[in-house]
């Protein structure tokens, strides 16, 4: 009998490493991964797989273009995550909702979303989840005539990347095209991505 928490905790995590390909290739074993790790976990009872898990196959959705299935998954997924105090788990469900809500053209709603995921992810010094928070929170503010607000965000994105160290991956070619093709110009052409 093995240890149900860590084996969960390793589905999410192969899970996570197949979305990282940024591949259609890889969809199908994510997505298969992330709903073994959620089995495990509403049978086991563990919170933090859960969270994990339900942040993926909302990710999941979201390649499919399920936006109102993802939402429910990141809500759930949030909820469960300030109760645990999963300061990494809140600032991704966060900034996922505020991109969904981007998407759609709710600019006022992203932009709260993206600013609170931000914040979070400063008090728990998670450096990627900031900068890609603040990536979300430039699209949001862009089209709402907030230039300024976006040309001061992305001036502080290079101090985050170098300061948590995410310029590694940042840097990293498959990264700046895949992100400039998802999340958009607005961050992606700052001079943290284009070292």
């Amino acid at each position: 009998m093995g240890d149900t928490h860590w084996e969960g905790q390793a589905l999410v995590d192969l899970a996570f490493a197949h979305w990282m390909t940024f591949s259609w290739d890889h969809i199908p074993q994510s997505e298969r991964f992330a709903t073994d790790a959620l089995k495990i976990a509403r049978t086991s009872g563990d919170t933090l797989v859960l969270a994990r898990s339900l942040t993926h196959l909302g990710l999941m959705d979201m390649v499919h273009g399920r936006l109102d299935d993802g939402d429910r998954k990141y809500e759930e997924s949030l909820q469960i995550a300030e109760a645990a105090g999963f300061k990494d788990a809140v600032v991704d469900n966060l900034a996922w909702l505020g991109a969904h809500a981007n998407w759609r053209g709710d600019f006022a709603r992203a932009i709260s979303f993206c600013t609170r995921a931000a914040e979070v992810a400063r008090e728990c010094h998670g450096g990627f989840g900031e900068i890609y928070a603040l990536a979300f929170q430039c699209l949001g503010s862009t089209p709402t005539g907030r230039s300024r607000s976006t040309s001061n965000v992305q001036r502080g994105v290079p101090g985050v990347a170098l300061v948590s160290r995410t310029d590694i991956l940042i840097g990293t070619p498959a990264f700046g095209d895949e992100m400039s093709s998802t999340i958009g110009p607005d961050i992606m052409r700052s001079e943290c991505a284009n070292r």
